[in-house]
């Protein structure tokens, strides 16, 4: 009797095993091979299993099950999508045969929703021979038979250069680079000082010699003097030029002077080698920098090292009472990863970091002036990349980005007015502040023009679009407009998108608020202001020439437009209308970067 019963006690503990823990409090039949609904309802179907002590092969096949039902839901849903589809693509064929619309109208609406939609970024990238803007570097007039010899005299030219800048003429740059801190806001300027003046009392060799004479950490910070110095004299008025007594030539060259030996520091501080906070800003650093030279391909390819290195250093984990410069740094490479890079890849994935967002506020509650910009650029950075940083984002993804946009700039409006009038850069915060948000909205509506039909978009969107891009355009424009307003690398390129947008919706687009012949004298005006400024500021120059190149193409076949595109509802050859090149390679033409029909996802 005693051995039946033990036998009867392990087969009902047995039965217990395959049960989930659900069923079995509830002490109902389980099917264990499925997960129970109330787990599947709180997406917790995987934890749906036996207990700890359950066999490892039934825990297996439960999980093999939930895969497979997972791929038939996929399927499911990809089913449903493509009947809703179909009959979606029907209702427009039905609907588009009762309206009678000419083929060609849809031909150069295609063209218009393109044009608008890529005309982003076009004025960054390198300045090549078939730009048509000669190089502006001295010495890449002369000949060299050696290559060698070229470099060596590149950087004796350079290091001869450099090591006439006196402590006073470097520390009056420094001050007007401490002026636009918010810009980057990664610096501690009260132990910059200290270390600073330590260098300049202690060191003999103060400047980067062609021999490697410091250790790594010393280099790092030459990096970030060298950065702000060449900051202070992109990033500041003209009115510095006279008072350190710089020559034409030598206002022109010494960015370029401060930017090569502060990449040269850069190098001999061995970030590839070694990670280090100090690297993760000297990066932040360049990110004002290097797009002013035409470096903005240098700045994508040390973006992937500097997000690997401060992953190392945990700057993806921070918490809101660690140190504010590395939460800034981390949200440095956030807003060059997420905001300042158009159709690439991200190297940061959404939900993959817990650093959170820079402090709002100060003490006594008061808004942080000195982080604010970074804190708006962050925001702004989160919205982009959640609903419109694919080229081909969905409807209802910008229709939320649009009112979350909204809700930001309700909330900016009120938080601009408790900063403080005293303070020398609120002027300049609520500046960009405005221009990015009008560029933003203007990016949000041209994008909208391929997810809805075209009177509808006509009807909701083309005044708002041409409103922002005017705006931006008459604000860059302005004589009020302080010229270092204009100078930050990522003006040129709105005003120059803007700009573009107002020229092919006066020539492709036949509801154009603005005429043709206005369109044209504006851009000239642009193109006037972005060739004046005293120092090299190559987006500008690229900006300028990318303007000229659609007036000229514009202008030339404007007539012809409407012609060509009438020949390709009879013609199996498809033009464009501009010179007869399709308005793909048109653009492609203007810019390094891919057009929104090559990307790929990163599925």
């Amino acid at each position: 009797m005693s051995t039946g019963e033990g036998q009867g006690s392990r087969k009902r503990r047995k039965k217990e095993l395959r049960a989930c823990t659900s069923c079995r409090k509830r002490r109902v039949k389980c099917n264990f091979e499925i997960p129970c609904s109330r787990c599947i309802d709180r997406n917790r179907a995987s934890l749906c299993t036996r207990e700890p002590d359950a066999e490892v092969e039934q825990v297996n096949q439960e999980l093999d099950v939930l895969q497979e039902n997972k791929i038939l839901r996929d399927k499911v849903l990809e089913l449903e999508e493509l009947i809703l589809q179909a009959r979606n693509h029907q209702d427009t064929d039905e609907s588009t045969q009762d309206l009678e619309i000419e083929p060609i109208e849809d031909d150069n609406w295609s063209y218009y929703v393109h044009a608008i939609a890529s005309a982003k970024q076009i004025s960054l990238g390198w300045l090549g021979e078939e730009t048509g803007i000669a190089d502006t570097e001295d010495w890449l007039l002369a000949n060299y038979e050696d290559p060698t010899a070229e470099n060596e005299d590149v950087w004796c030219y350079y290091y001869e250069k450099v090591n006439g800048i006196e402590k006073h003429i470097s520390q009056r740059i420094l001050q007007e680079a401490r002026k636009v801190s918010f810009l980057y806001n990664v610096i501690d300027w009260d132990k910059f000082w200290r270390e600073y003046n330590q260098h300049w009392e202690t060191e003999a060799e103060r400047h980067i010699a062609p021999f490697y004479s410091k250790d790594k950490w010393k280099y790092l910070f030459m990096c970030q003097y060298y950065l702000l110095l060449c900051i202070g004299l992109y990033y500041s008025d003209d009115c510095l030029q006279q008072d350190i007594g710089y020559s034409s030539e030598e206002w022109e060259l010494f960015p370029k002077v401060f930017f090569s030996c502060a990449f040269q520091c850069l190098m001999r501080g061995r970030i590839l080698t070694y990670p280090d906070v100090m690297s993760v800003q000297c990066f932040c650093l360049l990110r004002l920098c290097a797009p002013m030279l035409g470096g903005y391909n240098l700045l994508n390819s040390l973006l992937e090292v500097m997000c690997y290195h401060a992953r190392l250093l945990g700057l993806d984990k921070l918490s809101a009472s660690d140190d504010q410069f590395k939460i800034m740094c981390w949200w440095s490479l956030v807003i060059t990863d997420w905001h300042d890079s158009e159709f690439r890849h991200s190297s940061i994935q959404l939900n993959s970091f817990s650093t959170p967002l820079p402090l709002k506020y100060g003490l006594a509650k008061k808004i942080n002036e000195h982080s604010y910009y970074h804190l708006f650029n962050a925001r702004i950075a989160l919205i982009k990349k959640r609903y419109y940083y694919n080229p081909s984002p969905s409807l209802d993804h910008l229709i939320t980005a649009e009112a979350e946009l909204h809700e930001l700039e309700m909330e900016l409006v009120s938080d601009l007015e408790q900063f403080p009038s005293s303070m020398p850069s609120s002027h300049h915060v609520k500046f960009l502040i405005k221009f990015i948000l009008l560029y933003e909205k203007l990016t949000i509506c041209c994008k909208i023009a391929s997810c809805i039909a075209k009177p509808e978009w006509l009807q909701k969107y083309h005044r708002r679009c041409f409103a922002h891009a005017d705006q931006i355009v008459r604000i860059y424009l302005s004589p009020e407009t302080p010229t270092a307003y204009k100078k930050p690398w990522f003006m040129a390129d709105m005003t120059v998108s803007a700009m573009v947008f107002l020229l092919v919706d006066a020539f492709l687009n036949e509801h154009a608020i603005c005429t043709q012949e206005k369109a044209i004298g504006v851009a000239q005006q642009l193109v006037a202001v972005l060739t004046s400024f005293s120092q090299l500021v190559r987006p500008a120059l690229r900006g300028a020439q990318v303007i000229e190149k659609i007036i000229d193409y514009l202008i030339r076949d404007a007539s012809g437009i409407a012609r060509d595109i009438a020949e390709t509802s009879s013609s199996p050859i498809h033009y464009g209308g501009l010179l007869e090149i399709p308005w793909h390679e048109l653009s492609q033409a203007f810019r390094e970067s891919p057009s929104a029909g090559d990307y790929k996802s990163p599925a």
